[in-house]
């Protein structure tokens, strides 16, 4: 059922009509402030009036702001609510999905969405505090090891990551404004990072400092801001990439700030290369290395996005799953962009099956944890230390060359990641809806 052909309407007297509406716009309010894209969101706040007996619903979604109306027997009523972000919670998105498909159902009536509503506000923590640091500090440290980095450099990561995830707890806490938490966060990670430079630590600590801010990627304002734009939500896939662009910046000043400290301008590894020729026996041990070490990062984010714990299990299946299979399509020779791609669009098209087959929830719940661990955060470091290189000894054709070679690296595999994620949603749903 769509809303583009609501069912037959039930009567509403004014008082039920004014309750519908305002369970309307409680259902795209949840979604919105806790990251749900635009479509889903006038979907589900649609389909929900239309399942409450309204004969018409319209959904007006700002950066900032919902305006909805509902229409019964000739009469209008209209509301607005002002949007706070309050972070990622697929918990919350689920829940209220799931409410809007009993409604269409016919299990729930008007009390009964109500008194669901109110449970679902009820689950913002979904993981303590702890787990999430830990599990994202593992994460990092598995970044690390799956760019070539020893035991040494991965405690490293480890440690840094423990700290710089302590610090955006906190400061987040605090009510700080996201940009601000994001920079001090990447200055005390890549601070404590860098330290393995001074000391030596591993066979390239570089690497700690890359992996460690990682847990800084806007992975959901990014992808949803793609995916509002191609869907026809103009304004806010603008509004989302500007936030993600915010936040980057944010990161990338703390990163910058951390390196002009520490004096570091250049990467100097010494880590071995891989071999150009592997055996059977070589690539079927670098896959099981990278399916273990690319899972746990799929569910540390899982958690820090709130994903619904029956749906880790699938997240840190389809992060082992795209990396694993990026992973062998580079070695078969494919360039590192179409190899991103084709896992990435892997990973969506599993996620759209997994989400109408089990979950009935939104594919994103699935794959957009699993596709962190794919994120091409050592070209971002790159570019930042040939910047930080120009700032310091001053422009030079071949460094200027380095650092735009960087960024168009880190801009073409980051175009493949959230292209391929989006790609399998706008092929099988069309006009259809999302759940």
């Amino acid at each position: 059922m769509t809303s583009e052909t609501p069912p037959r309407a039930v009567h509403l007297d004014e008082a039920a009509q004014h309750e519908v509406t305002r369970l309307c716009v409680l259902s795209a309010l949840l979604l919105l402030q806790y990251g749900a894209e635009s479509n889903l969101v006038v979907g589900v706040s649609t389909r929900l009036g239309y399942a409450l007996g309204a004969s018409r619903v319209e959904c007006t979604l700002t950066a900032n702001s919902i305006v909805l109306t509902t229409v019964f027997d000739g009469y209008c009523i209209t509301t607005a609510r002002r949007n706070v972000d309050r972070g990622v919670n697929m918990t919350v998105v689920s829940g209220v999905q799931r409410i809007m498909l009993a409604a269409e159902e016919g299990k729930l009536d008007r009390v009964g969405v109500h008194e669901a509503m109110e449970r679902v506000q009820q689950q913002t923590r979904v993981y303590h505090p702890w787990l999430v640091l830990l599990l994202v500090a593992v994460s990092c440290a598995c970044f690390a090891r799956l760019s070539g980095a020893d035991w040494p450099v991965c405690a490293l990561t480890f440690a840094a990551s423990v700290c710089g995830m302590r610090v955006r707890q906190w400061l987040g806490g605090l009510h700080f404004n996201a940009m601000l938490v994001f920079m001090a966060t990447a200055f005390v990670t890549s601070l404590i990072a860098g330290l393995g430079l001074r000391f030596q630590v591993g066979n390239d600590a570089h690497i700690a400092m890359a992996s460690a801010v990682l847990m800084l990627v806007p992975g959901f304002p990014l992808i949803n801001s793609l995916s509002d734009v191609l869907k026809g939500f103009m304004n806010m896939g603008i509004g989302r990439w500007a936030l993600a662009t915010v936040l980057t910046l944010g990161s990338s000043l703390g990163i910058v700030m951390a390196l002009a400290v520490l004096g570091i301008d250049n990467w100097s590894s010494t880590a071995a290369a891989r071999p150009a020729l592997l055996s059977a026996l070589d690539i079927l041990w670098l896959l099981v290395n990278d399916w273990f070490f690319a899972a746990i990062p799929a569910v540390g984010f899982a958690l820090l996005f709130n994903v619904p714990p029956r749906a880790l299990k699938f997240c840190a299946a389809l992060g082992a799953l795209g990396h694993g299979t990026a992973t062998l399509l580079k070695l078969a020779q494919v360039t590192p962009v179409f190899a991103t791609f084709f896992a990435a669009a892997l990973v969506g098209s599993l996620g759209v099956w997994l989400a109408q087959r089990y979950h009935r929830a939104h594919p994103k719940v699935f794959t957009v944890a699993a596709v962190i661990p794919m994120f091409p955060g050592i070209p971002a470091y790159k570019a930042m230390l040939a910047l930080v290189l120009i700032e310091k000894e001053g422009y030079s054709p071949e460094r200027f060359a380095v650092m735009v070679d960087q960024f168009v690296q880190t801009g073409f595999l980051l175009s493949a990641l959230v292209f391929g994620l989006a790609l399998p949603g706008l092929l099988f749903y069309r006009q259809k809806p999302v759940v």
